[in-house]
């Protein structure tokens, strides 16, 4: 028979283990300003072959699944995104089939306090790329995110 120390050594270690690994991961702020469902409501420097178009739906889910027009039948209208940190600042990384949108960006309401902004500038790191303005759609559609 084990000692009563032991088992109750047992019992903290299972219950620390457990509370540990149900606790789930709540999104940063950066994270919640981007969740949710937008519209494409400017494009400059567009690419002249881009499937994306003012008024497109996109968007940025909880769990990091990222949606958007695709640009032909083959392709997934979903990929990932993330915010990772370059040089201590806050980034937007979008991977997805649609090369009009993979990329890293920075975010203009990142800098800001407002937790829901009602519209976002994401501004390309790479030249070649698109900068958006989007805009937050009122109501979320929950078939849509």
């Amino acid at each position: 028979m084990l000692p009563k120390a032991k088992i109750n050594n047992k019992i903290v270690l299972y219950i620390l283990i457990v509370s540990v690994c149900s606790c789930g991961v709540s999104p940063s702020d950066n994270e919640r300003k981007v969740i949710g469902a937008w519209t494409i409501e400017s494009i400059d420097h567009k690419d002249a072959e881009s499937n994306l178009y003012e008024g497109a739906l996109i968007s940025f889910t909880e769990d990091g699944v990222f949606r958007a027009p695709r640009r032909n039948k083959n392709d997934s209208r979903t990929g990932k995104w993330e915010i990772i940190k370059i040089d201590e600042v806050d980034h937007l990384k979008i991977d997805s089939d649609n090369p009009y949108i993979n990329g890293i960006y920075e975010v203009s309401q990142f800098s800001k306090d407002d937790l829901r902004p009602f519209q976002l500038e994401i501004i390309p790191i790479q030249t070649n790329q698109s900068e958006y303005k989007l805009g937050r759609l009122s109501s979320q559609p929950k078939d849509f995110l």
